[in-house]
C-alpha cells in the first residue's frame, strides 16, 4: 500500500463539492520553505517507516479536527512555525517539524487554505 493511501487528510474540498456548496477559499499560508518540506519527508519517513522522495500526496479522504484555540489568529499561530515548539514534548519524538493543515475554518464559515491540498501535514495522529 502506498504511503499517501494510509494517511489521514483534511480536505474540504471534496466533501463541499459533493454537496453542491459554494464557497470562496482564502489563502492565508503559513512557511513552507525547504526545510519545513524537508522536515516533513523526514516524519514521514520516521512516522509511517517510508522514504518518499517529496511530500506530495493524492488526498483520499477527510478529517475534520477541532483545535481548541479560541479563535482563527490563535490557531493560525500554533500552526505557522516550521518547527515544533518545546510546549508539544509529546510530540518530540517523532520528528521537529511543527503540526500543519492544510485548512482551517472560522467560526464565522470563512474557509482558509494554509498549505496546498496536495501536501502532507503533520498531524497528532493517536494523541487526540
Amino acid at each position: 500500500m502506498h504511503w499517501h493511501k494510509r494517511l489521514a487528510l483534511f480536505s474540504l474540498l471534496p466533501l463541499l463539492s459533493a454537496c453542491g456548496a459554494r464557497f470562496k477559499i482564502i489563502d492565508k499560508t503559513i512557511s513552507f520553505s525547504p526545510n519545513r518540506i524537508e522536515l516533513t519527508r523526514q516524519y514521514i519517513e520516521h512516522h509511517y517507516g517510508l522514504s518518499p522522495r517529496d511530500i506530495i500526496i493524492t488526498p483520499r479522504i477527510i478529517v475534520l479536527h477541532w483545535t481548541a484555540i479560541a479563535d482563527l489568529e490563535g490557531s493560525f499561530r500554533a500552526f505557522a512555525p516550521e518547527l515544533l515548539p518545546n510546549s508539544r514534548p509529546e510530540l518530540q519524538s517523532a520528528g521537529q517539524v511543527n503540526v500543519s493543515i492544510q485548512f482551517l475554518v472560522d467560526p464565522d464559515g470563512k474557509v482558509y487554505r494554509l498549505m496546498p491540498e496536495t501536501w502532507m501535514a503533520r498531524h497528532c495522529i493517536g494523541l487526540n
